[in-house]
């Protein structure tokens, strides 16, 4: 029937943890006499960032469990929500600093409930808060029925700039279109063996509300009676001139939303740094060349994995990372621009390029990585939001995995993935 309080001082040089007995708190030498808390426990300055498990990296978990294996033992916790602990004793009616929750005991000065109500404020206060109020104007997916002809998709509730489609019906490759290539010039991150193709027929309008189509195309984006699903993102319109790297580029960028899409001529010098123009640095980089031969797509993700060094991913094939410094050198990129090196996949002297570039949002997008743990029902990964779209892959083997909401029919079981 003890009553034991847990309070994290996450203000101090050095996070600390005190704990209470029945509203007395521990002395440090195994007494509960203090009225406030006196003796702690230093939790390390590395506590909350320490890769004992990538999954919990930044975040806190509570494990509450009994000493004893014989003994059966029920345990109830309290962030706030209920003093009485489901009825097991009588109210308290204490609150935090704030003034919100329930506590069975004096809550420490400067102490605050850890709920959602606290945290929305603190981000305010300090300035993290999201500033996304509605994720679907910046980007949505959508499932369609092609007819074959003139068809225009109209439920986004922005004029998108990349869409990626791929058949639900059919085994056809993956299509992308944006808006710093212009329509009707396809890529596929499923084809290594071509570069940009430019059709006659296809996705061929990005308009205020979706995307429009003059018929069918190369990579089938409109045949007749198909199920497709198409993921939007918006970027900033039309490109225009930047020139904070060596090599100008062509940019269109939507600061907000984290997402940027970069193009450029190689000039085959490594170590060529590249404007992207999100005024943070990127997290994720995928680098496609347009002309000039067939090459694969490359992935810069070594700000999510924490491992420069050329470390790199592909989009096709079951292939783990590969490390090469020609491809992406060891150069962090900043929040101006990117490198790369001399590789004929990223920077051939003449050839042209499209990279899609990604940083995250607190509350809107977020990279990273996880541990599986063999269970039936997986891994639990902390996004910090309910995802709309997660694309995956197995560092090992195996290819990437795409999933969505949209395709579940609005039910959590998330089963659908391409």
């Amino acid at each position: 029937g003890d009553i034991v309080g847990v309070f994290i001082d996450m203000d101090a040089s050095t996070p600390r943890v005190y704990f209470s007995k029945n509203g007395q708190w521990a002395n440090g030498s195994g007494a509960w006499n203090q009225a406030n808390p006196s003796a702690y426990i230093e939790l390390g300055g590395n506590f909350f960032t320490e890769d004992m498990d990538r999954n919990l990296v930044g975040y806190c978990g509570f494990l509450i469990s009994s000493a004893s294996g014989s003994l059966n033992q029920v345990m109830i916790a309290n962030f706030g929500q209920d003093s009485t602990f489901a009825g097991t004793t009588t109210a308290g009616g204490f609150k935090d600093s704030s003034g919100i929750g329930d506590f069975k005991y004096a809550v420490p000065s400067g102490a605050l409930a850890l709920c959602s109500k606290n945290l929305i404020r603190l981000n305010k206060e300090r300035g993290t808060a999201c500033k996304i109020i509605n994720a679907k104007r910046h980007f949505d997916v959508v499932t369609y029925t092609g007819n074959g002809g003139n068809l225009a998709i109209t439920s986004l509730q922005f004029k998108p700039d990349l869409v990626w489609i791929k058949s639900r019906t059919d085994g056809h490759h993956h299509s992308l279109t944006d808006s710093v290539r212009g329509m009707l010039k396809t890529l596929s991150t499923s084809r290594s063996d071509i570069a940009e193709y430019d059709e006659s027929a296809g996705l061929n309008s990005f308009n205020s509300n979706g995307f429009s189509f003059n018929g069918n195309g190369y990579f089938s984006v409109n045949v007749n009676g198909a199920n497709f699903v198409a993921w939007c993102w918006k970027a900033g319109g039309d490109p225009v001139s930047n020139s904070d790297g060596t090599i100008t580029t062509s940019i269109s960028v939507n600061q907000e939303a984290g997402f940027s899409i970069v193009g450029w001529t190689g000039n085959g010098s490594a170590g060529a740094t590249l404007g992207h123009g999100l005024g943070k640095k990127p997290k994720m980089i995928i680098v496609k060349r347009r002309t000039g031969g067939a090459q694969a797509w490359f992935m810069d993700v070594g700000e999510i994995e924490n491992a420069r060094g050329g470390r790199y991913w592909r989009l096709k094939g079951s292939i783990s990372p590969q490390t090469d410094t020609n491809v992406f050198p060891t150069t962090n990129p900043t929040s101006t621009v990117f490198s790369v090196g001399a590789d004929s996949g990223v920077n051939a002297s003449g050839s042209t390029y499209i990279a899609y570039v990604w940083t995250d949002i607190p509350g809107y997008s977020s990279f990273g990585t996880y541990r599986g743990n063999g269970d039936t029902d997986g891994q639990y990964v902390t996004t910090g939001f309910k995802p709309r779209y997660v694309m995956t892959k197995r560092s090992a083997v195996d290819g990437w995995s795409q999933w969505d909401s949209q395709r579940s029919g609005g039910h959590n079981l998330i089963h659908n993935r391409n």
